[in-house]
């Protein structure tokens, strides 16, 4: 999903630690001792990189997408979060299943062409917000964060995003392209990089380079970020994650 801020070759196994010879798979469990501070993403006022996106986006990812939403909405009504904040909201599909279950949601993105399309999709949605980083709320403002196909999208590999999540509110949770673990995976990363070669050259080179640093699972590990719950959707494609300081 588009970002609220402006995200080379393939990783063919679990990233190795920079601490460790462990990998990321080390950060699941305790995590890096990192400098946690938030960068500044301004919205885009100028170059809108998702204006040409817009229209078709919900048609290209649909039907990828709505199951795993749906079982995002239930993951909310496990966890009991009841005032959730959508970063990188996009055209609002998400926030609309979320009011739709009455489950109190917001939505920001960087994108004017994304929310345009929201407002078109879903005339009267309320709580959808032009903004980019830091996000115009106090520290733990939310009970959750969702950070949807976001991370991949960012210029500094996510991380000003992620602890941006983790101001807001004490968990995140995460959907990502999954990390090909097994030989059996890699089929579907044709259908992945497809995907995000249609976004443009300079989002699939942020998703290159996100990939190349290790998936999510080296962002959480570089960032002192525990993965508390990780599973497999859409396929094996994504996962589905939450996410809270390890520190």
């Amino acid at each position: 999903m588009p970002t609220s801020n402006a995200p080379e070759k393939l990783r063919t196994s679990t990233p190795a630690s920079p601490k460790t010879g462990n990998g990321a798979q080390a950060g699941l469990n305790t995590g890096a001792h990192a400098v946690h501070t938030t960068g500044t993403i301004p919205p885009h006022e100028n170059h809108d990189e998702y204006a040409i996106i817009a229209p078709w986006y919900d048609l290209v990812t649909a039907r990828l997408l709505r199951p795993v939403r749906r079982r995002m909405v239930r993951l909310c009504r496990e966890n009991g979060w009841g005032n959730m904040l959508d970063i990188g909201c996009g055209t609002g599909e998400l926030l609309s299943l979320l009011h739709e279950e009455g489950i109190g949601a917001r939505g920001i993105d960087n994108s004017p062409a994304m929310l345009a399309e929201a407002r078109r999709r879903h005339p009267g949605m309320s709580g959808l917000t032009f903004a980019g980083l830091p996000a115009p709320f106090p520290d733990a403002s939310f009970d959750a964060v969702i950070l949807s196909l976001v991370l991949h999208e960012s210029r500094d590999g996510g991380q000003a995003v992620l602890l941006e999540a983790l101001r807001l509110a004490p968990q995140v949770m995460i959907l990502e392209w999954r990390m090909p673990e097994r030989n059996i995976d890699y089929p579907g990363q044709l259908i992945t990089h497809s995907i995000e070669r249609l976004a443009g050259k300079a989002h699939y080179a942020r998703f290159r380079a996100f990939a190349r640093a290790g998936w999510l699972r080296g962002l959480a590990y570089e960032n002192a970020v525990r993965l508390v719950r990780e599973e497999a959707v859409a396929g094996g494609l994504l996962t589905l994650a939450v996410a809270e300081n390890a520190v």
